[in-house]
């Protein structure tokens, strides 16, 4: 009698999506890296996170994120994946 094999492979994608903003990269001393950037009037608005835990993540340092001389503020995208994939309780 054979035996029949199956591989199954799953491939999935994460998309964020970030109103009122734009992307560029740019250099995050967090990940001491050149990363792309969200740039925003401080308006924006993130899929998944409030506004409450957007601004734990930020004063717990694991979203990286300052604000310009022009006063916008700018978010490393790698850092708002990372807080976004562990979920919005921790």
């Amino acid at each position: 009698m054979a035996v029949t094999t199956t591989r199954i492979t799953v491939e999935t994608e994460t998309v964020t999506i970030v109103h009122q903003a734009k992307v560029t990269r740019g250099w995050c001393s967090g990940c001491q890296g050149d990363v792309d950037l969200v740039i925003t009037d401080g308006t924006a608005g993130v899929h998944g996170a409030s506004a409450e835990q957007i601004r734990h993540w930020i004063s717990e340092s694991r979203l990286h994120a300052w604000q310009t001389a022009d006063s916008q503020f700018q978010f490393c995208v790698r850092s708002l994946l990372q807080c976004l994939s562990m979920g919005t309780n921790q």
